[in-house]
């Protein structure tokens, strides 16, 4: 809804007061449409109408069909004169036309723009009843590039001397892109391959940049052999970035569920940046590596925990320095996902960074066989 019109004036009792609305479907489909308002006679008194009908109760559109938003290879431009309500082109005598021009960023020169009978756009007397004109700019010829466009007045030249360009007058110019191709695969699908092994990428990559703006707008499917379980939006890691789509199945599935068995990748409704759509579905199918499992290690090393010290880690013989490593292992299975059998510690050691008034509490425990000499050494001090 757009409001096209409101009073200028003061409202005065008994004195209709008129808005001009335009109503628009900018849907795809015909559909139907209510208006309506809480309260159409309200406490002040003032009754609402629409063309005479009171909306006191609802009143109903049906058959609501969409506007003409695009045709093939033509351009929906919408204009305005801002001086409308005190001079209208067509009322303007020294007024001859009012041109549509484009050019291409790179060149200096403007060129007509013309409609699909290939008539020049002159829009001079095309003003609808609130200023506005409406045309289709037939841009069907035109390669995929970065355009600017602008609308231009033409007057009668004055039998006067007169300064250059007093005759003309420009609107602001107006950048744009035509790009009449949708996104196409580039090279072949991740794994490219066709086996998908530990650490491996999936995905696609496109030869421009794709909408990657949230919601995304695509839909991804993987279908594994054998598995009760479709894998998509829902459950994956989608990563869109630039002109690629990286997928990754969640932490803490199991390997054991996938092993050596062949998938298929379906990637749908692809879009670049200029709303352009891949028709068809995107494929790509390939096969879990098929791994030994029993004999699959990996080592990692250098991990920290921020854990709270105890008197206990300091006695190298009690059940709490005893059962760090199984207290480590959990930790690990816990942040991974996977199972605590699966993880093995082989090598820890305790390395502990001091706060503020803790080290008499420390002392005596880590370095008992000095702890005389150290205090004497503090006493002195």
């Amino acid at each position: 809804m757009t409001v096209l019109k409101r009073p200028t004036t003061l409202l005065l009792r008994n004195k209709p007061t008129v808005f001009e609305l335009s109503l628009r479907n900018d849907g795809f489909f015909e559909t139907a449409m209510t208006l309506s308002v809480d309260d159409g006679e309200n406490q002040g008194g003032l009754i609402i109408s629409i063309n005479g009908q009171s909306l006191a109760g609802n009143i109903e559109y049906t058959g609501f069909k969409p506007e003409a938003r695009f045709q093939d290879g033509q351009i929906r431009l919408v204009l305005f004169n801002p001086d409308f309500s005190i001079r209208a082109w067509n009322n303007t005598a020294h007024l001859q036309h009012v041109f549509v021009q484009y050019k291409p960023i790179s060149l200096h020169v403007w060129f007509l723009a013309r409609n699909d009978d290939n008539k020049v756009l002159d829009i001079r007397c095309l003003e609808n009843a609130y200023g506005y004109v409406t045309i289709w700019w037939d841009a069907s010829t035109l390669t995929n590039g970065h355009y600017r466009l602008r609308a231009v007045t033409e007057c009668t030249a004055s039998i006067h001397e007169m300064p250059e360009g007093i005759h003309s007058v420009q609107s602001m110019v107006v950048p744009g892109v035509i790009d009449w191709n949708p996104p196409r695969q580039l090279g072949f699908p991740e794994p490219a391959d066709g086996i998908y092994d530990l650490g491996n990428k999936m995905g696609f990559e496109f030869d421009e940049a794709i909408q990657c703006s949230l919601p995304l707008r695509f839909t991804v499917q993987l279908k594994i052999e054998g598995v009760d379980r479709v894998f998509d939006m829902t459950n994956m890691v989608v990563v869109c970035e630039g002109r690629t789509v990286q997928l990754s199945l969640r932490r803490g599935f199991s390997w054991e569920s996938v092993n050596g068995r062949k998938a298929r990748l379906e990637l749908y409704c692809v879009e670049d940046l200029h709303g352009n759509e891949v028709e068809q579905v995107l494929v790509h199918e390939f096969t879990f590596a098929n791994l030994n499992l029993d004999a699959s290690v990996v080592m990692v090393s250098g991990v920290f925990f921020n854990s709270t010290y105890i008197i206990e880690y300091s006695i190298t013989t009690s059940n709490t320095f005893k059962n760090l490593d199984s207290n480590i292992e959990s930790q690990i299975a816990a942040m991974v996902g996977i199972s605590i059998e699966r993880i093995h510690v082989t090598d820890s050691s305790l390395t502990f960074h001091l706060q503020q008034g803790t080290l008499q509490q420390l002392l005596p425990c880590l370095l008992m066989p000095r702890l005389q000499y150290l205090r004497t050494e503090i006493q002195q001090i």
